[in-house]
């Protein structure tokens, strides 16, 4: 789970039916603004490393009128074991990501990747609901070819401990794209 302390909250849209964009599937984790997002995974033989360098979102499409809005900045980490690529986590709309996650850099398991925040809203991209609680990273997963990537099956708007595992890459029981592990 990103977050170490403090628990979080499935809301909004459940993974089998959230946007997934260049993932296997994607869901929303709720938890209060400041919250240390980390790269958090179950598996002590694997090495991570971030791919490519943080990208800042901005919320904007045709439906949102001339402006754009700052919606934070997304991190991708990659996970291998012994050397070979097993897929990828995703984390959007973080702030204050630290200068060392760049391209290419070994982070290991519980390395800092940037703080939640309620960023502006629009009426075309909604970051956060009213109030500080409602927060959100967008997390997604996936994993290389021939495999996909999987999510563990929660109900949404229930409140999970920081143990709770979200998702699996690399070789899992998922056989497409949105699908629950087994």
């Amino acid at each position: 789970m990103p977050f170490s302390s403090g628990g979080w909250a499935l809301n909004g849209t459940h993974p089998k039916s959230h946007s997934y964009f260049d993932a296997d599937w994607a869901t929303d984790l709720y938890q209060a603004s400041g919250t240390k997002v980390k790269a958090l995974v179950s598996e002590s033989n694997v090495t991570l490393k971030i791919l490519g360098n943080p990208k800042t979102l901005y919320g904007k499409s045709s439906s949102c009128g001339s402006g754009t809005i700052n919606a934070g900045k997304t991190v991708r980490i990659g996970v291998w074991r012994a050397g070979q690529k097993l897929g990828w986590f995703s984390f959007q709309h973080l702030d204050a990501v630290p200068t060392t996650i760049k391209d290419g850099a070994k982070i290991s398991n519980g390395t800092v990747l940037g703080k939640l925040k309620k960023w502006a809203k629009s009426g075309c991209y909604w970051v956060t609901y009213n109030n500080a609680s409602s927060v959100h990273t967008h997390a997604s997963g996936f994993s290389y070819d021939p495999h996909y990537s999987c999510y563990r099956n929660l109900t949404a708007g229930n409140r999970y401990g920081t143990d709770v595992w979200i998702g699996k890459v690399g070789k899992t029981s998922a056989t497409g794209k949105r699908q629950a592990c087994r």
